[in-house]
């Protein structure tokens, strides 16, 4: 019983033209601007050590 040996196929793809740094820059510097596209919902759980743990029930939907 013979092995062949495993050949992986890479292709090397040529990007059209690298960025220049200034313009990696701005962008750096507008993805650090961004605001986050979420808001945290109030319904999150929040800790708070002095107080204790309670379970809230909540209601289910009514179904028609």
């Amino acid at each position: 019983m013979s092995l062949a040996p495993m050949v992986s196929k890479v292709t090397i793809v040529a990007s059209p033209q690298k960025p220049s740094e200034h313009e990696v820059r701005q962008r750096i510097a507008a993805f650090k601007e961004r605001k986050p596209a979420t808001a945290p919902s109030p319904d999150t759980f929040h800790f708070d050590p002095s107080e204790p743990l309670r379970l809230v029930k909540r209601e289910k939907p009514a179904s028609d």
